[in-house]
């Protein structure tokens, strides 16, 4: 479709079974079904347009086919097209936040009662297969345009697969939900900062595990937002 071609006409169906039985229960979800199908017709459609002696025609190369029949041609270089469009992907972290520190003039340090949802900075971002940046408040990515199978992945972090159409400008925001064992751990880390109220004064252990733990944030790519005054340790 690159070169303005067409299938001729060509039907291309996709089929899906999922026996069920009053013994056995398959789960499966709606999504998982259609980006298997889909998945199903691009093949059918990728191996039509090569195989077809009409569509190589034209002397002008579709990047598609070109990179299919020279597969160690690097990826950037097929997906560099002139075509793409820049999205913004960006990835919070469900359940959790980091409480908002702030400090008095007499360096005082103590809890506002404000906390601020955690997001990602280097969750991996993945168009109908292939990788294409990672996720960004600010950093977009750029792709071909049209409907696309998009993952985003984070260790740690159940895997969000969704359908979006890609144009320029789209901002999208996804919520990865942490495994039991992750947020587990991130309870114990923050733990203690949970049992200190409202307005009352971090002890020097406290500020310094607190700042320990904001460093530690940092160097994991998990970005805070900007207007957060524990900042103002430093």
């Amino acid at each position: 479709s690159s070169n303005s071609g067409a299938l001729l006409g060509k039907n291309v169906p996709a089929i899906k079974r999922i026996p069920v039985t009053s013994k056995i229960l398959i789960q499966s979800s709606k999504q998982r079904i259609i980006n298997e199908l889909i998945d199903e017709v691009v093949e059918k459609v990728v191996s039509h347009v090569i195989d077809n002696p009409i569509a190589h025609k034209k002397e002008s190369v579709s990047p598609i086919r070109d990179g299919l029949k020279n597969p160690n041609r690097k990826v950037a270089e097929i997906l560099n097209h002139s075509n793409n469009v820049n999205i913004l992907i960006s990835a919070k972290f469900q359940n959790l936040v980091w409480p908002e520190i702030s400090k008095d003039e007499n360096q005082t340090l103590t809890l506002t009662g404000r906390n601020y949802q955690l997001e990602a900075t280097d969750a991996e971002v993945e168009v109908d297969g292939v990788f294409v940046g990672n996720s960004s408040p600010t950093e977009t990515i750029s792709v071909m345009p049209g409907l696309k199978r998009l993952k985003v992945i984070r260790s740690g972090f159940v895997v969000q697969e969704k359908m979006i159409n890609a144009h320029e400008g789209l901002k999208l925001s996804l919520t990865l939900k942490p495994t039991d064992e992750e947020y587990n751990r991130w309870q114990s880390q923050i733990s203690f900062l949970q049992n200190i109220k409202i307005g009352e004064k971090l002890t020097e252990i406290e500020a310094r595990k607190a700042e320990g733990l904001y460093e530690f944030l940092k160097n994991s790519k998990y970005e805070l937002p900007q207007n957060v005054t524990f900042k103002s340790l430093y």
